[in-house]
């Protein structure tokens, strides 16, 4: 299951952002589950993939 967030996660990325650098993907694939499904739902709100996958405890 987490395998298929992650790539549906780097399908949304590419359509938002046009591209996916190596050290996102390596973000990516080492998400938990919890992980993979916050940034699924942030990616509405970020301006930015470094934005988007930046680490949670930067956002408080």
């Amino acid at each position: 299951m987490q395998k298929g967030e992650v790539t549906v996660l780097k399908r949304q990325i590419l359509r938002r952002y046009g591209s996916l650098p190596q050290w996102a993907v390596t973000r990516l694939e080492q998400a938990d589950t919890s992980q993979l499904e916050a940034w699924s739902e942030h990616i509405f709100d970020a301006q930015t993939i470094e934005e988007l996958l930046r680490r949670e405890s930067d956002r408080e």
